[in-house]
């Protein structure tokens, strides 16, 4: 998933929707099921309405929720929960977006679901 990740990067970036000057340190921690990305290159000095950081929030939030699996039952967790968070240029975070995003929607059997003569009933 790192190579598709980069290369969808490098084409946002070549795009324009993400800014030359933003970098991304991607981390997969497969244990707590979480996708994390750590965006440098913004500050709320040289963004003080936070107009940019948000937009590199949501394209990279999608970008990710691209690549997610999310069961559309309530017992199921996705695949991965993504954690975007927004640095400094001192490594102090000062924005962050949690979630699952919208991914590959699996289908699923629900329970309350079956028919009574399926089970002889």
């Amino acid at each position: 998933m790192r190579d598709a990740d980069s290369d969808d990067i490098a084409s946002l970036r070549k795009n324009g929707g993400l800014p030359h000057h933003v970098r991304t340190r991607i981390t997969v921690l497969p244990r707590q099921r979480v996708l994390e990305i750590l965006v440098e290159g913004l500050s709320v000095e040289n963004d003080p309405n936070r107009t940019t950081s948000r937009e590199v929030m949501n394209t990279l939030f999608e970008l990710a929720g691209d690549h997610n699996i999310i069961t559309l039952d309530a017992a199921s967790p996705p695949l991965f929960t993504q954690r975007i968070v927004l640095v400094d240029h001192h490594g102090h975070p000062f924005a962050a977006k949690v979630g699952a995003g919208m991914g590959e929607p699996e289908p699923f059997m629900p329970l309350y679901v079956l028919r009574g003569d399926e089970h002889g009933l």
